[in-house]
Protein backbone atom coordinates (compact mmCIF):
# COMPACT_ATOMS: atom_id res chain seq x y z
CA UNK A 1 0.00 0.00 0.00
CA UNK A 2 2.94 2.35 1.05
CA UNK A 3 4.91 1.21 -2.32
CA UNK A 4 2.27 2.74 -4.99
CA UNK A 5 4.43 5.23 -6.03
CA UNK A 6 4.65 8.39 -8.50
CA UNK A 7 2.55 7.70 -10.97
CA UNK A 8 -0.42 9.80 -12.10
CA UNK A 9 -1.77 8.42 -15.14
CA UNK A 10 -3.48 11.50 -16.02
CA UNK A 11 -0.80 13.90 -15.47
CA UNK A 12 1.73 11.74 -17.18
CA UNK A 13 0.50 13.18 -20.56
CA UNK A 14 0.64 16.65 -19.34
CA UNK A 15 3.05 19.07 -17.90
CA UNK A 16 3.96 17.29 -14.54
CA UNK A 17 6.89 14.58 -15.79
CA UNK A 18 7.98 16.88 -18.10
CA UNK A 19 8.91 19.18 -15.57
CA UNK A 20 10.23 16.45 -12.60
CA UNK A 21 12.68 15.54 -15.09
CA UNK A 22 13.98 19.11 -15.75
CA UNK A 23 13.82 19.57 -11.66
CA UNK A 24 15.92 16.52 -11.39
CA UNK A 25 18.02 17.57 -13.87
CA UNK A 26 18.55 20.98 -12.44
CA UNK A 27 19.11 19.58 -8.97
CA UNK A 28 22.14 18.02 -10.25
CA UNK A 29 23.47 20.75 -11.79
CA UNK A 30 23.08 23.00 -8.62
CA UNK A 31 23.97 20.09 -6.28
CA UNK A 32 27.10 19.62 -8.06
CA UNK A 33 27.81 23.74 -7.87
CA UNK A 34 27.70 23.17 -4.02
CA UNK A 35 29.79 19.73 -4.06
CA UNK A 36 32.45 22.17 -6.09
CA UNK A 37 32.35 25.08 -2.89
CA UNK A 38 32.34 23.26 -0.34
CA UNK A 39 35.57 20.97 -2.00
CA UNK A 40 37.18 24.60 -2.38
CA UNK A 41 36.11 25.74 1.47
CA UNK A 42 37.67 22.48 2.64
CA UNK A 43 40.66 23.00 0.80
CA UNK A 44 41.75 26.13 1.75
CA UNK A 45 40.38 25.94 5.67
CA UNK A 46 43.05 24.76 8.22
CA UNK A 47 42.40 21.11 8.66
CA UNK A 48 41.87 21.46 12.57
CA UNK A 49 39.04 24.23 11.68
CA UNK A 50 36.39 21.12 11.75
CA UNK A 51 33.51 21.92 14.17
CA UNK A 52 31.86 19.89 16.65
CA UNK A 53 28.74 21.29 16.44
CA UNK A 54 27.40 23.38 13.65
CA UNK A 55 27.82 27.12 13.83
CA UNK A 56 24.98 30.12 14.14
CA UNK A 57 25.21 31.02 10.45
CA UNK A 58 24.45 27.53 9.93
CA UNK A 59 21.80 27.42 12.06
CA UNK A 60 19.75 30.74 10.88
CA UNK A 61 20.52 29.32 7.13
CA UNK A 62 18.58 26.67 8.03
CA UNK A 63 15.36 27.80 10.05
CA UNK A 64 15.55 30.85 6.85
CA UNK A 65 15.47 27.87 4.00
CA UNK A 66 13.09 25.60 5.88
CA UNK A 67 10.50 28.54 6.49
CA UNK A 68 10.41 29.46 2.85
CA UNK A 69 11.01 26.17 1.40
CA UNK A 70 9.75 23.65 3.39
CA UNK A 71 7.05 24.84 5.36
CA UNK A 72 4.97 25.63 2.26
CA UNK A 73 5.63 22.45 0.30
CA UNK A 74 3.19 20.42 3.14
CA UNK A 75 0.69 23.46 3.81
CA UNK A 76 -2.07 22.18 1.12
CA UNK A 77 -2.87 19.04 3.31
CA UNK A 78 -6.35 20.85 4.08
CA UNK A 79 -6.90 20.02 0.34
CA UNK A 80 -6.92 16.27 1.23
CA UNK A 81 -8.70 16.84 4.31
CA UNK A 82 -11.67 18.15 1.85
CA UNK A 83 -11.54 14.67 0.04
CA UNK A 84 -11.44 12.87 2.93
CA UNK A 85 -14.13 14.52 5.45
CA UNK A 86 -16.51 16.73 2.82
CA UNK A 87 -18.59 13.87 2.18
CA UNK A 88 -19.36 12.95 5.67
CA UNK A 89 -19.50 16.78 6.73
CA UNK A 90 -19.96 18.80 3.41
CA UNK A 91 -20.42 22.26 5.11
CA UNK A 92 -18.44 22.29 7.95
CA UNK A 93 -15.67 19.67 6.93
CA UNK A 94 -12.61 21.30 8.06
CA UNK A 95 -13.44 21.54 11.71
CA UNK A 96 -13.33 17.67 11.57
CA UNK A 97 -10.07 17.77 9.73
CA UNK A 98 -8.18 20.42 11.81
CA UNK A 99 -8.82 18.82 15.17
CA UNK A 100 -7.44 15.58 13.68
CA UNK A 101 -4.62 17.20 12.60
CA UNK A 102 -3.68 19.39 15.29
CA UNK A 103 -4.36 16.20 17.98
CA UNK A 104 -1.59 14.13 15.90
CA UNK A 105 0.97 17.02 15.84
CA UNK A 106 0.13 17.94 19.83
CA UNK A 107 0.47 14.01 20.00
CA UNK A 108 4.07 13.92 18.55
CA UNK A 109 5.31 17.04 20.87
CA UNK A 110 4.16 14.95 23.85
CA UNK A 111 5.73 12.08 22.66
CA UNK A 112 9.09 14.45 22.26
CA UNK A 113 8.76 16.14 25.80
CA UNK A 114 8.61 12.32 27.15
CA UNK A 115 10.46 10.24 25.10
CA UNK A 116 13.06 12.41 23.25
CA UNK A 117 15.73 9.57 22.17
CA UNK A 118 13.03 7.57 20.89
CA UNK A 119 11.21 10.21 19.39
CA UNK A 120 14.50 11.04 17.39
CA UNK A 121 14.62 7.98 16.25
CA UNK A 122 10.95 7.38 15.02
CA UNK A 123 11.80 10.51 13.36
CA UNK A 124 14.39 9.77 11.05
CA UNK A 125 12.62 6.13 10.42
CA UNK A 126 9.62 8.08 8.83
CA UNK A 127 12.00 10.72 7.05
CA UNK A 128 13.56 8.13 5.66
CA UNK A 129 10.12 6.39 3.96
CA UNK A 130 8.69 9.51 3.19
CA UNK A 131 11.51 10.52 1.24
CA UNK A 132 11.95 7.24 0.12
CA UNK A 133 8.47 7.60 -1.31
CA UNK A 134 8.73 10.46 -2.77
CA UNK A 135 12.69 9.81 -4.82
CA UNK A 136 11.35 6.36 -5.94
CA UNK A 137 9.74 5.88 -9.29
CA UNK A 138 7.91 2.63 -9.13
CA UNK A 139 7.38 2.13 -13.27
CA UNK A 140 11.75 1.73 -13.01
CA UNK A 141 11.63 -0.57 -10.45
CA UNK A 142 10.68 -4.71 -10.23
CA UNK A 143 8.39 -5.14 -7.37
CA UNK A 144 10.49 -6.98 -5.57
CA UNK A 145 13.23 -4.21 -5.64
CA UNK A 146 11.00 -1.52 -4.59
CA UNK A 147 11.29 -1.40 -1.23
CA UNK A 148 14.90 -1.42 -1.12
CA UNK A 149 15.23 1.34 -3.45
CA UNK A 150 12.85 3.33 -1.31
CA UNK A 151 14.79 2.69 1.90
CA UNK A 152 18.02 3.46 -0.26
CA UNK A 153 17.16 6.73 -1.49
CA UNK A 154 15.62 7.75 1.81
CA UNK A 155 18.93 7.15 3.46
CA UNK A 156 21.15 9.20 1.93
CA UNK A 157 20.91 12.33 3.62
CA UNK A 158 20.35 10.88 7.32
CA UNK A 159 23.06 7.64 7.42
CA UNK A 160 26.09 9.53 4.93
CA UNK A 161 26.57 12.73 7.33
CA UNK A 162 26.03 10.69 10.09
CA UNK A 163 29.12 8.56 9.70
CA UNK A 164 31.37 11.59 8.03
CA UNK A 165 30.68 14.32 10.01
CA UNK A 166 29.96 12.48 13.41
CA UNK A 167 30.45 14.76 15.60
CA UNK A 168 28.19 17.01 13.78
CA UNK A 169 25.69 15.05 13.67
CA UNK A 170 25.75 13.77 17.67
CA UNK A 171 25.98 17.33 18.65
CA UNK A 172 22.48 17.77 16.80
CA UNK A 173 20.81 15.20 17.83
CA UNK A 174 22.31 15.85 21.64
CA UNK A 175 20.14 19.64 21.16
CA UNK A 176 17.21 17.55 20.37
CA UNK A 177 17.39 15.29 22.99
CA UNK A 178 19.48 16.78 25.78
CA UNK A 179 22.36 15.83 27.13
CA UNK A 180 25.99 15.62 25.70
CA UNK A 181 27.09 13.94 22.72
CA UNK A 182 28.33 11.07 23.87
CA UNK A 183 25.85 10.31 26.26
CA UNK A 184 23.61 6.91 26.37
CA UNK A 185 20.49 8.93 25.04
CA UNK A 186 22.88 10.02 21.69
CA UNK A 187 25.54 7.11 21.28
CA UNK A 188 23.33 4.22 20.69
CA UNK A 189 21.59 5.65 18.02
CA UNK A 190 24.99 6.97 16.89
CA UNK A 191 26.36 3.51 16.72
CA UNK A 192 23.04 1.97 14.96
CA UNK A 193 23.24 4.49 12.06
CA UNK A 194 26.63 3.81 11.83
CA UNK A 195 26.14 0.17 11.60
CA UNK A 196 23.25 0.52 9.30
CA UNK A 197 25.89 2.56 6.42
CA UNK A 198 27.47 -1.13 5.45
CA UNK A 199 24.25 -2.38 4.12
CA UNK A 200 23.43 0.79 3.05
CA UNK A 201 26.52 1.32 0.75
CA UNK A 202 26.18 -2.09 -0.37
CA UNK A 203 22.24 -1.84 -1.27
CA UNK A 204 23.24 1.43 -3.20
CA UNK A 205 25.61 -0.04 -5.04
CA UNK A 206 23.54 -2.57 -6.41
CA UNK A 207 20.18 -0.10 -7.75
CA UNK A 208 22.91 2.24 -8.95
CA UNK A 209 23.77 -0.75 -10.93
CA UNK A 210 20.95 -1.90 -11.87
CA UNK A 211 19.38 1.81 -13.33
CA UNK A 212 22.24 2.02 -15.48
CA UNK A 213 22.12 -1.60 -16.60
CA UNK A 214 18.23 -0.97 -17.31
CA UNK A 215 19.18 2.22 -19.39
CA UNK A 216 21.61 0.57 -21.81
CA UNK A 217 19.34 -2.43 -22.08
CA UNK A 218 16.04 -0.60 -22.58
CA UNK A 219 13.81 -2.22 -20.02
CA UNK A 220 10.56 -1.14 -19.91
CA UNK A 221 8.83 0.90 -17.86
CA UNK A 222 5.64 -0.34 -16.58
CA UNK A 223 3.85 3.32 -16.23
CA UNK A 224 1.76 4.60 -18.87
CA UNK A 225 3.03 5.24 -22.44
CA UNK A 226 4.09 9.00 -21.87
CA UNK A 227 6.21 7.52 -18.86
CA UNK A 228 7.38 4.42 -20.85
CA UNK A 229 8.86 7.10 -23.58
CA UNK A 230 11.33 8.40 -21.05
CA UNK A 231 12.09 5.38 -19.21
CA UNK A 232 15.61 4.89 -20.27
CA UNK A 233 16.60 8.86 -19.23
CA UNK A 234 14.86 8.72 -15.86
CA UNK A 235 17.22 5.74 -15.24
CA UNK A 236 19.84 7.08 -16.13
CA UNK A 237 18.90 10.12 -13.81
CA UNK A 238 17.94 8.15 -10.49
CA UNK A 239 21.80 6.78 -10.89
CA UNK A 240 22.94 10.24 -11.20
CA UNK A 241 20.72 11.32 -8.84
CA UNK A 242 21.73 8.62 -6.29
CA UNK A 243 25.66 9.73 -6.73
CA UNK A 244 25.40 13.02 -6.64
CA UNK A 245 23.23 13.11 -3.35
CA UNK A 246 25.81 10.62 -2.11
CA UNK A 247 28.69 12.89 -2.52
CA UNK A 248 26.71 16.08 -1.19
CA UNK A 249 26.30 14.57 2.43
CA UNK A 250 29.64 13.36 2.33
CA UNK A 251 31.76 16.64 0.99
CA UNK A 252 29.17 19.12 2.97
CA UNK A 253 27.76 20.02 6.90
CA UNK A 254 25.11 17.89 7.37
CA UNK A 255 22.62 20.72 8.08
CA UNK A 256 23.49 21.45 4.24
CA UNK A 257 23.02 19.17 3.17
CA UNK A 258 19.64 18.85 4.93
CA UNK A 259 18.78 22.42 3.05
CA UNK A 260 19.59 21.29 -0.15
CA UNK A 261 17.96 17.82 -0.27
CA UNK A 262 14.72 18.83 1.63
CA UNK A 263 14.68 22.44 0.47
CA UNK A 264 15.84 22.15 -2.98
CA UNK A 265 15.41 18.54 -4.17
CA UNK A 266 12.32 17.14 -1.85
CA UNK A 267 10.03 20.53 -1.32
CA UNK A 268 9.95 21.30 -4.09
CA UNK A 269 9.05 17.84 -6.09
CA UNK A 270 6.36 17.52 -4.23
CA UNK A 271 4.95 21.06 -5.34
CA UNK A 272 5.34 19.88 -8.51
CA UNK A 273 3.14 16.45 -7.78
CA UNK A 274 0.45 18.16 -6.28
CA UNK A 275 0.39 20.98 -8.07
CA UNK A 276 -0.42 18.92 -11.15
CA UNK A 277 -2.35 16.49 -9.52
CA UNK A 278 -5.04 18.62 -7.88
CA UNK A 279 -5.10 21.54 -9.93
CA UNK A 280 -4.40 21.70 -13.40
CA UNK A 281 -2.42 18.84 -15.50
CA UNK A 282 -1.95 20.69 -18.33
CA UNK A 283 -1.08 24.61 -17.42
CA UNK A 284 1.55 24.57 -14.96
CA UNK A 285 1.68 28.27 -14.37
CA UNK A 286 -2.19 28.09 -13.63
CA UNK A 287 -1.57 25.12 -11.29
CA UNK A 288 1.59 26.53 -9.52
CA UNK A 289 0.10 29.56 -9.03
CA UNK A 290 -2.89 27.96 -7.04
CA UNK A 291 -0.81 25.85 -5.39
CA UNK A 292 1.08 28.88 -3.45
CA UNK A 293 -2.49 30.35 -3.15
CA UNK A 294 -3.81 27.65 -1.38
CA UNK A 295 -0.23 27.33 0.64
CA UNK A 296 -0.45 30.87 1.55
CA UNK A 297 -2.97 30.80 4.58
CA UNK A 298 -1.14 27.97 6.31
CA UNK A 299 2.25 28.93 5.80
CA UNK A 300 1.11 32.29 7.25
CA UNK A 301 -0.44 30.66 10.12
CA UNK A 302 2.70 28.87 11.01
CA UNK A 303 4.95 31.58 10.72
CA UNK A 304 2.71 33.05 13.42
CA UNK A 305 3.06 30.45 15.55
CA UNK A 306 6.49 30.18 15.39
CA UNK A 307 7.08 33.58 16.37
CA UNK A 308 5.02 33.79 18.86
CA UNK A 309 6.12 30.34 20.98
CA UNK A 310 10.05 30.26 19.75
CA UNK A 311 10.80 33.55 22.07
CA UNK A 312 8.54 33.01 25.01
CA UNK A 313 9.44 29.28 24.74
CA UNK A 314 13.70 29.63 24.77
CA UNK A 315 14.04 33.66 26.39
CA UNK A 316 16.30 33.52 29.12
CA UNK A 317 15.29 34.13 32.92
CA UNK A 318 15.97 37.73 34.14
CA UNK A 319 16.40 39.51 30.42
CA UNK A 320 13.20 41.36 30.59
CA UNK A 321 12.24 39.44 27.46
CA UNK A 322 13.29 37.74 23.74
CA UNK A 323 17.03 38.91 23.17
CA UNK A 324 19.03 38.50 19.96
CA UNK A 325 21.06 35.83 22.24
CA UNK A 326 17.71 34.13 22.38
CA UNK A 327 16.93 34.19 18.99
CA UNK A 328 20.57 32.81 17.87
CA UNK A 329 20.74 30.07 20.24
CA UNK A 330 21.52 26.74 18.50
CA UNK A 331 19.62 23.98 20.29
CA UNK A 332 16.73 26.19 20.26
CA UNK A 333 16.74 26.81 16.48
CA UNK A 334 17.51 23.04 16.38
CA UNK A 335 14.35 22.13 18.43
CA UNK A 336 12.17 24.37 16.75
CA UNK A 337 12.66 22.88 13.14
CA UNK A 338 13.27 19.61 13.86
CA UNK A 339 10.75 18.79 16.34
CA UNK A 340 7.89 21.04 14.36
CA UNK A 341 9.13 19.08 10.90
CA UNK A 342 8.11 15.73 12.96
CA UNK A 343 5.05 17.37 14.00
CA UNK A 344 3.82 17.95 10.63
CA UNK A 345 5.51 14.59 8.90
CA UNK A 346 3.66 12.19 11.27
CA UNK A 347 0.35 14.07 10.14
CA UNK A 348 1.22 14.40 6.59
CA UNK A 349 2.63 11.14 6.28
CA UNK A 350 -1.14 9.46 8.08
CA UNK A 351 -3.51 11.96 5.97
CA UNK A 352 -2.20 11.15 2.68
CA UNK A 353 -2.22 7.88 2.89
CA UNK A 354 -5.42 7.51 4.03
CA UNK A 355 -6.84 9.42 0.80
CA UNK A 356 -4.62 6.85 -1.24
CA UNK A 357 -6.67 3.73 0.49
CA UNK A 358 -10.02 5.85 0.34
CA UNK A 359 -9.31 6.49 -3.56
CA UNK A 360 -8.48 3.14 -4.16
CA UNK A 361 -11.89 1.72 -2.52
CA UNK A 362 -13.95 4.51 -4.66
CA UNK A 363 -12.79 3.53 -7.66
CA UNK A 364 -12.85 -0.05 -7.16
CA UNK A 365 -16.31 0.63 -6.17
CA UNK A 366 -17.33 2.28 -9.44
CA UNK A 367 -16.03 -0.13 -11.48
CA UNK A 368 -18.49 -2.53 -9.79
CA UNK A 369 -21.37 -0.04 -9.26
CA UNK A 370 -20.65 1.59 -13.04
CA UNK A 371 -20.82 4.77 -11.89
CA UNK A 372 -23.93 5.35 -10.72
CA UNK A 373 -22.93 6.81 -7.43
CA UNK A 374 -20.09 9.46 -8.66
CA UNK A 375 -22.10 12.21 -7.33
CA UNK A 376 -22.53 10.56 -3.74
CA UNK A 377 -19.17 9.94 -3.76
CA UNK A 378 -17.00 12.42 -5.19
CA UNK A 379 -13.11 11.85 -5.93
CA UNK A 380 -11.59 14.68 -6.40
CA UNK A 381 -10.52 17.44 -3.79
CA UNK A 382 -9.72 20.57 -6.11
CA UNK A 383 -12.15 22.09 -8.99
CA UNK A 384 -10.86 20.17 -11.83
CA UNK A 385 -12.10 16.91 -9.77
CA UNK A 386 -8.54 15.68 -9.41
CA UNK A 387 -6.48 14.99 -6.40
CA UNK A 388 -2.96 14.56 -5.35
CA UNK A 389 -4.22 11.10 -4.12
CA UNK A 390 -4.42 9.87 -7.39
CA UNK A 391 -0.96 10.64 -8.20
CA UNK A 392 0.77 9.19 -4.90
CA UNK A 393 2.07 12.88 -3.96
CA UNK A 394 3.80 11.04 -0.73
CA UNK A 395 6.75 13.43 -0.47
Amino acid sequence: MLLQGYINPHASEGWFNRWRMAHTLGCIVFTTLVILVALLVNSTAPKDAAAAAPSTPEMVFLAVAVAFLGVPHGATDHIVGDFLCRPACPRAWLIPFAATYLGMMGGVVLCWLALPSLSLGAFLAMSVVHWGLGDAEVDLVPTALLPLEVLVRGSIPVLIPAKVYSQEVASIFAWLVGGSPDSPRVAPLMASLHFLLWPFGGAMGMLVAYHLWAAKRGVPSSGPPPLAKTAGVRHVLASVEMMVLSTLAGTCPPLITFVVYFCVWHSVRHILCVASATFDPHLPRQALGAFMMHALPFTATTFALAWYFYPSSHAHEGTGGWTAEDFLDKPAIAQMVFTGLSAVTVPHMIITEISQVRQRALTAFRRRDGGRDAERYPSGAGSNGSNAAEMGCRS
